[in-house]
């Protein structure tokens, strides 16, 4: 089932996500991906928020409404009755899906930038390797966007939004 498949894939993305958030998980970055959060804005949790609402609607949208098909009185019991569920568009669906990966990109491209800081400070820009191919054109896209590094706590609204505009473009400009 489409929508099943949709509902599955928002769903492993946003755990990526929650891992890249977790410093228990993400070896050695700093928690919510921000080196210096503040009081009111904890760094990228909320990324994880809005994923986590996302991935629930979605499991919402892919599951029927009735599990078991119920005889079509209409039919004469000739024929089972559709979930109406099932006859609505899936375009809204993969609309989510991008922005739960556009969210889960956001947060990989900053765990990239600051790696790549930590280390630097450490053993010096030269001895860094810098990122592979895609990764380099990733963040060049994030930077022409105006997506900059986040240092420090801040509202992310207007970051979130163009990472999702950014993911929406067609599979050849993101």
């Amino acid at each position: 089932n489409f929508k099943a498949a949709i509902a599955a894939l928002s769903s492993i993305s946003e755990r990526r996500l929650a891992k890249l958030l977790d410093p228990k998980q993400n070896n050695g970055l700093p928690a919510s991906l921000v080196p210096n959060p503040d009081g009111n804005h904890y760094g990228l949790m909320v990324l994880r928020y809005r994923a986590a609402l996302l991935v629930s609607q979605l499991s919402d949208l892919a599951t029927p409404v009735c599990s078991t098909p119920l005889s079509a009185w209409a039919a004469a019991d000739q024929e089972a009755a559709q979930d109406a569920d099932e006859s609505a568009p899936a375009d809204g669906m993969c609309d989510a899906l991008a922005n739960v990966l556009a969210l889960e990109r956001f947060a990989a491209v900053q765990a990239l930038r600051v790696r790549i800081a930590m280390l630097q400070r450490v053993h010096g820009p030269a001895a860094i390797p810098m990122p592979g191919d895609f990764a380099k054109s990733v963040i060049d896209q994030f930077d022409a966007a105006g997506l900059e590094a986040i240092w420090d706590g801040r509202k992310l609204q207007d970051e979130i939004d163009t990472a999702a505009q950014l993911m929406l473009k067609s599979p050849a400009q993101a």
